[in-house]
């Protein structure tokens, strides 16, 4: 196995490509073998949503967010910034896990590797 690799996807999907981008290079992460945490805070959060972004002539990423999952990663999003943007848990991705910054802090002090993009 690789390095224990915690990717963090902290811009809108709505506005740029970022938040794909992001996605994406951490579903590439797994060709290295590396144990990859994707998550979702702050703008990022929107991110996590199960949604059509392809309906607002994006590309769409909801194929990279289930490759992750179906291959083992974790896939979280920060509760607090899904409250604070009033986003509901109900319209997460399937495999999405809403946890506390708190974990997503502790993650970033175990990880090998921490991106923040």
């Amino acid at each position: 196995m690789g390095k224990q690799v915690l990717v963090m996807v902290r811009h809108s999907p709505c506005n740029d490509a970022r938040a794909r981008e992001t996605v994406r290079m951490a579903l590439g992460l797994e060709i290295a073998d590396h144990a990859v945490t994707v998550a979702f805070v702050d703008a990022g959060a929107g991110a996590a949503l199960a949604c059509r972004p392809e309906e607002a002539g994006q590309e769409p990423w909801a194929e990279h967010l289930e490759m992750l999952c179906m291959l083992g990663h974790r896939l979280w999003v920060e509760e607090e910034s899904l409250a604070r943007l009033g986003l509901p848990r109900e319209r997460l991705f399937p495999g999405v896990e809403a946890v506390p910054r708190a974990a997503i802090e502790a993650a970033v002090l175990a990880a090998d590797v921490a991106l923040a993009l």
